[in-house]
């Protein structure tokens, strides 16, 4: 099946039946994610990267040979994420609404996420740079990761066997593209 018609009908979905736009938050904490990833490419090698859209999201493709730089534009998506968090924290004790506290979980979230050391992640493309045990072993610390994510969701949430289904989806996706 084609990616971007899975992504634009899970986007169109999520639009659609979103009533307390936690999903119009989180896909624009996202584009502000892969938005700071841009903005540190952009000063780094003064060029647009390459960019594609999946029905798991974004991925920046990328030709920086300096691993300091690497790691900084991969920093970068987690950073923004973190910043937006915490001022939806400050925002909390001034004005404590409904969507700032969303504004806040959504990109503490998002930012806890992406800093997991799983390889497709930022957190793992990061480890992978800079550790040579990791580059060694990345394939199994990422399985073992997203097991155990996963496990913990089902737990602790009791999600339904198509949550899981889907998860095992993403996961063979995933390692597909490494």
């Amino acid at each position: 099946m084609n990616r971007l018609f899975v992504f634009s009908l899970i986007v169109f979905s999520g639009l659609f039946f979103d009533r307390l736009n936690i999903f119009k938050i989180y896909l624009l904490s996202t584009v502000l994610h892969e938005t700071g990833h841009v903005f540190a490419y952009r000063l780094f090698t003064n060029k647009m990267p390459y960019i594609d859209i999946s029905a798991f999201g974004y991925k920046m493709y990328n030709n920086v040979l300096h691993n300091k730089f690497y790691i900084l534009i991969l920093l970068r998506g987690p950073v923004t994420n973190f910043i937006i968090a915490a001022f939806a924290l400050i925002l909390i004790n001034y004005k404590g609404t409904f969507t700032v506290y969303i504004w806040f979980f959504v990109n503490f979230l998002i930012f806890i996420f992406n800093i997991l050391p799983v390889y497709f992640l930022d957190g793992g493309q990061v480890l992978y740079c800079l550790s040579p045990f990791y580059q060694r072993n990345y394939v199994i610390i990422s399985i073992f990761m997203v097991v155990i994510i996963s496990v913990m969701v089902y737990s602790f949430t009791g999600v339904s066997l198509s949550f899981a289904l889907f998860l095992i989806y993403f996961i063979i996706n995933m390692l597909n593209d490494i």
